[in-house]
């Protein structure tokens, strides 16, 4: 089976970005679900080539001595 790859133009994906800087999607999901894009990790990549890591969600993790 052979496997494609969708390309979005840079104006695009600096839209995304601006969209989801401006908050207009509650997560990076609802963001994917609206322009249609399949990858799970697509605009995370976005959002880190652009500078743009503060609006990743991340996880701390609190750890005791017992």
């Amino acid at each position: 089976m052979k496997k494609t790859y969708i390309r979005y133009s840079e104006a695009f994906k600096r839209h995304v970005v601006k969209e989801i800087e401006e908050g207009k999607f509650n997560s990076l999901q609802e963001a994917r679900e609206k322009y249609g894009i399949k990858g799970h990790s697509t605009i995370t990549f976005w959002l880190k080539k652009y500078g743009k890591e503060h609006l990743l969600l991340k996880t701390v993790r609190v750890e005791m001595q017992d």
